[in-house]
């Protein structure tokens, strides 16, 4: 039989567009975590085009990247919208973010590197600095830092993905709440003490245990705070 042949096609370059698109899609994240963008405030494609100094096309691509995030909600024909939540809604993402971080903190036990770990005490340093500070910036920076190294560390690409698109959603939704009275002391530098502990003695079990007690206690507090009902609690 005569050899297969391969069909012929061509690569081109790589537009500009996408460099683009990507800093469309920064710019307007930016916007939402930091509140600048509200959440419920309607998107329309024409004024973010304007305001932006962009085509049409780069904007609305920029909102289907950031629904696929879970920062805006998209609705053919309507438009689209910041992401804002019902409290039952808050309830579930919560949950799901319990699961994902016990995952992760139980499988960084096993396959965190030596650099990793190391990586891993220095932001739970730098952590406990800003809390004893009161500098609620670098708590809320050095918080997230944490938890993204052990989501990558666990060393699966989906539950990282995940947790990072779980994580952007809460920052969105519970940004109001971080100032409060609770949201930012000793706690939350103990439980990530038990977390880190846990994984440097490559102790798995403990380290599924302390990561979820810590996200099931961050619900307790805005459960306590009223951002999450007892009817949402079901």
């Amino acid at each position: 039989m005569p050899a297969r042949q391969e069909p012929e096609f061509k690569i081109g370059p790589i537009e500009d567009s996408v460099l683009l698109l990507d800093r469309v899609t920064g710019a307007l994240r930016k916007a939402i975590l930091s509140g600048e963008l509200a959440p419920g405030a309607r998107l329309s494609v024409p004024e973010l085009a304007r305001q932006l100094n962009v085509s049409r096309t780069p904007a609305r691509e920029a909102l289907i990247r950031l629904e696929h995030e879970g920062l805006v909600s998209v609705t053919p024909r309507r438009g689209a919208v910041v992401l804002s939540a019902e409290p039952g809604d808050l309830e579930e993402i919560f949950q799901y973010r319990e699961a994902l971080e016990g995952m992760a903190a139980r499988l960084s036990t096993r396959k965190i590197s030596d650099q990793g770990l190391q990586q891993l005490r220095q932001e739970f340093e730098t952590h406990a600095d800003a809390v004893h500070n009161g500098n609620l910036g670098q708590h809320v920076e050095h918080d997230d830092q944490f938890h993204e190294i052990i989501a990558r560390e666990a060393g699966n690409r989906r539950i990282a993905e995940e947790l990072s698109r779980v994580r952007s959603q809460l920052r969105l939704l519970t940004r109001a709440m971080s100032a409060q009275q609770g949201a930012m002391d000793e706690r939350i530098v103990r439980a990530h003490r038990e977390i880190l502990e846990a994984i440097e003695r490559k102790d798995g079990r403990a380290a599924e245990a302390a990561a979820r007690t810590h996200i099931r206690a961050i619900l307790k507090f805005y459960r306590d705070q009223g951002v999450v009902t007892a009817a949402a609690m079901g």
